[in-house]
């Protein structure tokens, strides 16, 4: 009899036996805009049972949530990831279950290839751009004027020279046509510098600069020009004195996705899928996540849901659009113009620092240390040697945190010739140099 009630209460209990599944951390711990890029983030429960946990069941389920709706993704113009999204454990330490999700899970983004973790992975191919005239353009579909702070993702690399790279936003009204640093409806709103590094890294095959921006929700513009949900991103080196790759892979997404062209020709159909998208953000944007797993009689149980903000704070004013001088030659007094500096986390601009750089990008003189809020300058050019240069305009915020933004690339013909630099160190070599010469003559003669 005892026998059949031990019996009894035992198989009692395991009829009640449902698996723990408990939240142990997350890595980082409070996730931000930039900082899984290149890594994963780490996220691991304590689950246990007494009947023990079927290892091939642990999963993780997650989800976008913004005040615009679930959907993690637009590939193609059509919303993808939509609601939690199931995830395999990684692996486990005993009771400790271990989940990664990287960067293309957990940020929203706007894609041309629906599978960004394939594309990210294969091997590459490039299309070189050499001067200002050879461009590449590509169109994505369904952008936002209602999210304030946009982050665009791109893999290029300069292969030689001291070239920029230009990156210029067009809306839909831009005709494939003309040139973008002179168009109404397109804005410069980047410059890769010739000694920029990569911001992340996605493995051997995937290396992307980060040009982040910030719309006017308001009016629904980016640096003045009006953002339509079809929109084209065009990459123009500033000079000819050096080259860029553009890397894709050779799968096409659809076409006219990405177009090149040897301006004044027209943008045409390009093979390819560049390795480039976008994400946007309004603020609202959470992580949302819980765990589930059986034990070995199949009974199933999940964790509560936990939920993360993605932090936008602490990113540095979207550079200003200069968009005056264009290219052409100038002497005596230019006007600056450019557009005024955001922040996407609306911290005050406290003012704008003007300089001369190089075709190089190599500093030349301070041309107003502070131009106030202003958005103009009138500066007389009529002492600086003639040559190539570019004005950059620097915006500081009230953290003290800053970004720059470049012209055109102009000349200066105000009559004035370079006149070459000497170090001290050189004149020495040369005084000796000299005294040296002396003293061969004079034991010449002797």
């Amino acid at each position: 009899m005892k026998k059949w009630l031990v019996l009894f209460i035992l198989l009692s209990v395991l009829a009640y036996a449902i698996p723990s599944v408990i939240f142990n951390s997350q890595s980082p711990a409070d996730l931000s805009s930039y900082n899984i890029f290149g890594i994963s983030l780490d996220i691991t429960y304590n689950i246990t049972d007494v009947l023990g946990i079927d290892p091939n069941s642990p999963r993780l389920y997650h989800e976008l949530n913004a005040s615009y709706g679930t959907c993690l993704g637009i590939a193609n113009g059509t919303n993808v990831y939509c609601g939690y999204q199931e995830t395999k454990a990684t692996s486990n330490v005993s009771s400790l279950w271990l989940f990664k999700l990287y960067d293309n899970e957990v940020y929203p983004a706007i894609y041309n290839w629906p599978d960004e973790r394939a594309l990210e992975v294969s091997a590459k191919s490039f299309v070189t751009l050499s001067t200002p005239n050879t461009q590449l353009l590509i169109e994505l579909l369904n952008i936002s004027s209602n999210k304030t702070y946009g982050m665009y993702e791109i893999y290029v690399n300069r292969t030689s020279g001291t070239s920029g790279l230009n990156i210029y936003y067009c809306n839909s009204s831009y005709d494939l046509q003309g040139n973008p640093a002179v168009q109404a409806n397109c804005a410069n709103f980047g410059t890769i510098s010739p000694t920029a590094t990569y911001n992340h890294t996605h493995g051997p095959n995937s290396f992307h600069f980060v040009i982040p921006f910030s719309m006017n929700t308001t009016t629904g513009t980016i640096n003045n020009v009006k953002i339509t949900p079809k929109s084209y991103f065009i990459l123009r080196p500033s000079t000819a004195s050096g080259s860029w790759r553009v890397y894709y892979i050779t799968n096409l997404t659809r076409a006219n996705a990405t177009m090149s062209r040897t301006f004044p020709a027209a943008f045409s159909n390009f093979v390819g899928t560049v390795d480039s998208h976008m994400h946007q953000y309004d603020g609202t944007e959470e992580l949302c996540y819980y765990a589930c797993a059986n034990n070995t009689v199949n009974v199933n149980n999940c964790s509560t849901v936990r939920c993360d903000l993605i932090d936008l704070g602490g990113l540095p004013p979207v550079p200003p659009f200069v968009y005056n001088p264009i290219a052409g030659t100038y002497s005596g007094n230019i006007a600056i113009n450019y557009t005024a500096a955001v922040s996407p986390n609306n911290y005050s601009i406290s003012f704008y620092n003007i300089t001369l750089v190089d075709a190089s990008y190599n500093f030349v003189q301070t041309i107003v240390s502070n131009n106030s809020l202003n958005l103009g300058y009138l500066w007389n050019s009529a002492t600086v040697p003639d040559g190539s240069y570019f004005i950059r305009v620097e915006a500081c915020d009230n953290l003290g945190q800053c970004s720059f933004g470049y012209s055109e690339l102009f000349n200066l013909l105000n009559g004035i010739a370079i006149v070459p630099e000497f170090s001290f160190s050189a004149l020495i070599f040369a005084f000796v140099l000299c005294l040296f010469f002396i003293s061969a003559l004079r034991l010449k003669h002797l």
